[in-house]
């Protein structure tokens, strides 16, 4: 991988260096990169090539707007954007932020806390919508983290259990390995799913049912519990230490015009400190087919990859600092 250069977006004084939601977008010709402010519920339009904020989008909140704010967002087309919310209700609205349908997408019956980002987004197919949920530190073979909505009843269905690497001896921790990642394979129809603690990828082809594992995709050592059981203190020095000496899978993004997927890789480090930097991996894949091609690696520890897209087959990874006052992306030619 080779480093080009590094841009910046500018940040105003309302919104927090943290962001679950951004995405690179084309509208009406032109490119644009939007991220979300979830305190505000706003999304922030940059002129890509200049990097000047363009536009903002806000929702109103309460009631006969987005009930509770906006947790994520993604662009379906050129006129419409799914809002993922914070609480019971999700919803599509235009470009304006008008709002043309609403989805009920957290079922109460069903003890599970919903989660969404750009790495983790609810996705649509086959008329459903499929996304993520949890209950920390559930590591049983009758718990269903990935739900679906169905389109048509218009109510939330188990869909997915953890894969079989889960049910090993020992504890995963309660944190980490809890949360999944996905993305939607327009070209070949079908959901990619990354778990953490999986060293293959799983795939929900369009038709199926179910997710099936990528033999061909396989890297890497397992990935074992960082715990025997689940006797220990949440976030000790005890426990940090074991986390961060157990590797991890991460998230996905795709490359159409290559037809590559990257996946993350975080290395094992010696370290009792929260949230320690690790080295990381970027697993490439051959999207139609995924069979591994390669093994890249990033030259520091200071990115981000969940905040990462492509653009015109060029890698932009966010870069880690502490000017709260712009976004930093590096430029990679691989």
């Amino acid at each position: 991988m080779e480093s080009i250069q590094s841009i910046q977006f500018p940040l105003d004084s309302l919104t927090p260096d943290y962001f679950h939601g951004l995405e690179l977008v084309t509208l009406g010709g032109k490119d644009y990169f939007t991220l979300l402010n979830d305190l505000t519920s706003t999304i922030y339009y940059y002129d890509f090539e200049t990097r000047n904020l363009d536009r903002l989008l806000s929702f109103d909140t309460g009631d006969g707007g987005i009930s509770r704010g906006v947790m994520s967002y993604y662009h379906i087309g050129e006129d419409s954007i799914f809002l993922f919310g914070k609480k019971l209700t999700s919803y599509m609205v235009d470009l304006e932020g008008n709002i043309i349908d609403k989805y009920n997408l957290l079922d109460l019956s069903i003890r599970q806390s919903t989660y969404s980002s750009s790495k983790n987004p609810a996705l649509f197919l086959d008329n459903m919508i499929y996304y993520n949920s949890l209950i920390w530190g559930m590591y049983e073979k009758d718990y269903f983290p990935i739900l679906r909505y169905s389109m048509e009843k218009r109510h939330v269905e188990l869909s997915d259990p953890l894969p079989e690497v889960y049910f090993q001896d020992g504890d995963w921790g309660k944190l980490w390995y809890d949360y999944a990642y996905q993305a939607l394979d327009s070209k070949n129809h079908r959901i990619i799913y990354s778990f953490p603690a999986s060293n293959t990828l799983f795939v929900r082809e369009s038709g199926d049912i179910g997710l099936k594992e990528i033999e061909n995709s396989r890297i890497f050592d397992p990935i074992l519990p960082p715990f025997e059981s689940n006797q220990y203190v949440y976030d000790s020095d005890e426990w940090n230490m074991e986390m961060n000496n157990t590797p991890i899978f991460k998230s996905i993004l795709i490359d159409y015009e290559n037809e590559i997927l990257l996946r993350a890789y975080l290395k094992p480090v010696n370290s009792s400190i929260r949230n320690a930097k690790r080295s990381i991996s970027l697993v490439k894949y051959n999207l139609n087919s995924l069979e591994l091609m390669e093994v890249l690696e990033l030259p520091n520890n200071y990115y981000d990859f969940d905040n990462s897209f492509f653009k015109d087959s060029f890698l932009y990874i966010r870069i880690l600092t502490q000017d709260e006052d712009f976004i930093e992306f590096e430029k990679f030619n691989f």
